[in-house]
């Protein structure tokens, strides 16, 4: 007859060889990986600023958003309402030079200032000038928020996965 511990480990031996093929990404891992990555887009912000909120973008806060794709892989975006103000957070805005107020007589053309033959100022139809609000100068603040998520993805990740494997051994084990 043969032994009975024997074939306990053997029974046990074969599980846990199937066991790498069994834990599997589930959506709720995913999900768990996900919350712990989104505060960090805010982080990232008020490392920046010093806040989430900008003045001037009214209901808009910079925030970042978990989205679960197939096979069980995260992938964190901008948060819809406040994609702008993260891109011009991370780019900036105006970066280029606006050139010089052209006055009165500016040519719809070309923006220079026209003239008669004799130099005075040629009158012309008025030209609604673009607003100006000036320049915002570029943060990084995406960029910054990329870098603190791959460092903290894969503790997020090994914790989760970990916790899986924990599972399916304690189910392996005792049978049920």
């Amino acid at each position: 007859m043969s032994d009975p511990h024997k074939l306990a480990y053997h029974a046990l031996a074969k599980a846990l060889a199937r066991l790498p093929g069994e834990v599997v990404p589930s959506r709720a891992m995913s999900q768990a990986v996900g919350a712990r990555l989104q505060p960090l887009v805010a982080r990232a912000v008020v490392n920046d600023l010093g806040k989430t909120k900008v003045s001037g973008w009214a209901g808009q806060e910079a925030e970042g958003r978990a989205v679960i794709l197939k096979g069980g892989a995260v992938m964190i975006v901008r948060e819809r309402r406040g994609a702008g103000l993260i891109r011009v957070l991370d780019r900036g805005r105006h970066l280029g030079d606006p050139g010089v107020f052209q006055g009165p007589g500016a040519n719809r053309k070309f923006g220079t200032t026209s003239r008669t033959k004799s130099g005075k100022v040629r009158q012309v139809r008025a030209v609604k000038g673009k607003k100006w609000n000036g320049y915002t100068d570029p943060q990084g603040t995406w960029t910054d928020a990329l870098q603190l998520m791959r460092a903290a993805a894969p503790a997020a990740v090994q914790e989760h996965v970990a916790a899986g494997l924990a599972d399916k051994i304690r189910e392996v084990v005792t049978g049920g």
